[in-house]
């Protein structure tokens, strides 16, 4: 019998109003890693499940063994073949030639692919030793199939280190391995033979022709070279390339001074050209020393001279003599005429220095212009020599390349004449037949015994982790707390698991107090109480994500828990579809309830119900209205819990699921807290992060969460919480009956 649920259809999912209020509990964010302990858990909850994988898997593991070797037992027979170096001895050396260790593990690898090749497969079915056994017959006359099945069968793989190639095959009949492998090891070793010398002849005509195309080619670019360094005379080049790199170097430098020069005589010439440049430069002193030595400049300075000196020695006869009069007037003249003549000399001199320096810079361009001529022409002479070098360089270092090429040939081409006059030219042999195999190679208890005990631990710790980890549901307190980060208030175990559980779910505290479930209802209402201050827990809301949760017996209990506590309690059907509250109290008068009081009609204190505790009243949820979510929202529900918050301690309302209907959302707004039901195995993680996603955007203060119809399971909580709490009883229930005496 599972915990009380409500059963109803479920009606169009309304959304719910977002209103301020008090933030929800927070939780320390928890990280999802798996521990040491969920490890063990979950080994525990599934070890039934993991004995019976683990075991059918060694009973088809021996089974299959046994049955196996009866039937189709399989044998292999080993045959060695030895490859030398791939270098044969030199004709007048008495050492082998090393060859590298890439060189011979290349060679052993191509005669181990040479052996599992077609041809060889092909004659050794064909050889008649193979055909007389039984299985070249279970073929009939498909050889095709035969040599498919020969080269499935067959291996050929280089021993380590080694000189040897292991050739081997896999038959259920021993004495046939040891044929098939010794006509393999024959026909590869005949082939070698015959093959041999005939790819070393077609190897030796290639590179004598590849010998020849390189002395032609040589031969040629000698010539080419020998008639360019006659027709151009290379030392001679050499030195003028010498000479004419340092001519190019010179004139860099000249041509870069003479545009220095220009540059300068082209900003003085601008200058001179510019508005007032004659004025400005009247008073410079070169055009000062250029007036004052002009001849008509210097003349009439001297005549100034001499009329000032007459003058300051007239001046004896007195200011009104008339000498003295006439030789300032003569001193004027004089003064004047020397001023005309002086910026006529100005003139004259600036005009000439212009001149001068439009002359200088014409000099200086040709200069310019014959400097770039000259050493436009040395560079592209200085081009020619350096292109004329290359080439030779380039033809000098092609004819060294083919050089080295034809040498290489030619010690290639020796080698392999060598190898054509060498008795011992076939570089394999037989180091060791096959012999018939004396033990089976498959199967082999001591391989697959431990390999069924691996797969049979690996497949049921695989499916315990598979079904644990591929459920969305919240089964556990640890799926709580790590998973959805919330508050765990309280864990309600199956009422399936008591042995002497009460009738009615909601009775539990009245008619089985001692019991498990009694217990956990008592810790629950603990936790409730110690999670927020009294005066935050006045008005509380007990709802669900989805219907067949529980919640109706959660918000029972808790409430019978907390009224034998000796709190007065008030316990309120707010679930105006599905009213269960009258059925768990047995209310015969419940036409009228909450929906009454909300839209005003009735009086509260008269539609409350006693029950048969005096500590705990019930309010029915009275007939349905068409508007819950409106007339919850409004005030007459919050002047009710004002009102009859002095009067009871807790006012606890029996709502409904959160995703289905907005009444809860709308009622969360209002209370002071919310406890959320959560069954264990039946809610998803996804509809219980939802519903608390809208509780958070409503401002509801989540209190926490109550785990209901938790089950017992291997490793799990309740296993040992049962075993140690009846333990724990089982005194207390003698010296209650007087079968215990106390002594002393």
């Amino acid at each position: 019998m599972s915990n009380m649920t409500s059963v109803s259809t479920m009606p169009q999912m309304v959304q719910a109003p977002v209103t301020a209020g008090p933030r929800p509990m927070s939780m320390p964010s928890t990280g999802p890693s798996i521990t040491v302990q969920d490890v063990v858990r979950i080994l525990k909850r599934f070890l039934f499940l993991l004995i019976g994988i683990f075991t059918l898997v060694m009973i088809a593991t021996i089974v299959g063994t046994y049955f196996w070797a009866k039937y189709y037992p399989s044998y292999r027979a080993v045959g060695l073949v030895e490859v030398r170096s791939p270098i044969a001895p030199q004709a007048l050396q008495s050492e082998t030639i090393t060859s590298s260790k890439d060189i011979i593990e290349q060679h052993i690898n191509t005669q181990a692919a040479r052996i599992r090749s077609q041809g060889i497969l092909q004659k050794a079915i064909n050889a008649p030793q193979v055909k007389d056994t039984n299985w070249y017959r279970s073929f009939g006359l498909d050889t095709n199939s035969a040599q498919l099945d020969m080269e499935s069968r067959l291996s050929a793989a280089p021993i380590r280190d080694t000189w040897f190639i292991q050739v081997s095959f896999v038959w259920r009949n021993p004495q046939e391995c040891e044929t098939i492998v010794n006509a393999v090891l024959d026909a590869y070793l005949r082939d070698a033979k015959s093959g041999s010398q005939e790819k070393t002849r077609v190897e030796l005509d290639q590179y004598q022709k590849r010998g020849n195309d390189l002395r032609t080619e040589l031969r040629r670019k000698v010539e080419d070279q020998e008639r360019f360094r006659a027709s151009r005379n290379i030392p001679l080049i050499e030195q003028r390339r010498t000479n004419i790199g340092d001519e190019v170097t010179a004139l860099t430098g000249l041509l870069a001074e003479a545009m220095t020069q220009r540059d300068q005589a082209q900003a003085l010439y601008e200058m001179y050209n510019q508005a007032g440049a004659m004025e400005r430069m009247a008073d410079t002193p070169e055009m000062r020393f250029q007036v004052d030595n002009d001849p008509m400049v210097r003349y009439y300075t001297g005549q100034l001279a001499d009329l000032r000196i007459a003058l300051e020695a007239s001046r004896e006869r007195g200011s009104r003599n008339r000498n003295v009069k006439d030789l300032d007037n003569r001193i004027k003249l004089v003064e004047k005429e020397l001023n005309a003549k002086k910026r006529e000399a100005i003139s004259n001199t600036f005009r000439d220095m212009r001149e001068r320096t439009r002359v200088q810079l014409d000099t200086i361009n040709m200069q310019v212009i014959g400097l770039q001529n000259r050493f436009a022409e040395k560079k592209a002479e200085l081009s020619e020599l350096e292109a004329q070098l290359a080439k030779y360089l380039t033809t000098e270092q092609e004819i060294e390349i083919l050089r080295k090429q034809l040498e290489t040939v030619e010690d290639y081409v020796l080698k392999l004449r060598i190898q054509l006059e060498n008795p011992e030219l076939v570089r394999v042999s037989i180091a060791a037949p096959a012999v018939r195999p004396l033990e089976r190679s498959n199967p082999k208890w001591a391989v697959n015994l431990p390999a069924g005990f691996v797969l049979g631990l690996l497949l049921g710790v695989g499916l315990a982790f598979m079904l644990e980890f591929m459920s969305t549901t919240v089964k556990t307190p640890a799926d709580v707390l790590r998973q959805l980060h919330m508050p765990l208030l309280g864990q309600i175990p199956s009422q399936d698991e008591e042995e002497s559980s009460p009738a009615q779910m909601h009775k539990v505290l009245l008619e089985s107090p001692h019991s498990m479930l009694a217990e956990s209802f008592r810790q629950l209402r603990a936790n409730l109480l110690f999670c927020a201050p009294s005066e935050g827990q006045k008005s509380i809301l007990v709802t669900s994500c989805s219907p067949m949760e529980g919640k109706t017996c959660i918000s029972v209990n808790l409430a019978t828990s907390l009224a034998l506590a000796g709190r007065k309690v008030l316990l309120v059907d707010a679930n105006f579809r599905r009213p269960v509250l009258v059925h768990a109290f047995e209310i015969k008068n419940a036409a009228e309830g909450l929906s009454n009081i909300l839209i005003g009609h009735k009086d509260p204190a008269s539609l409350i119900q006693k029950t048969q505790h005096q500590n705990l009243d019930v309010l029915p949820a009275g007939p349905l209205p068409p508007n819950p979510a409106e007339l919850l929202s409004g005030g007459y529900l919050k002047e009710f819990i004002r009102q009859f918050g002095e009067k009871y301690e807790t006012i606890m309302f029996d709502g409904p699921p959160i995703l289905v209907v907005s009444d809860a959302m709308v009622l969360s707004t209002v209370v002071d807290g919310v406890v959320m039901v959560i069954r264990s195995g039946l809610s998803s993680r996804g509809a219980i992060g939802r519903a608390k996603d809208q509780l958070k955007r409503a401002g509801a203060k989540l209190l926490g969460v109550a785990l209901n119809d938790v089950k017992i399971t291997r490793g799990g909580y309740f296993r040992e919480m049962y075993k140690t709490y009846y333990e724990y009883q089982t005194p207390t229930a003698a010296i209650e009956s007087g079968q215990e005496t106390q002594n002393g």
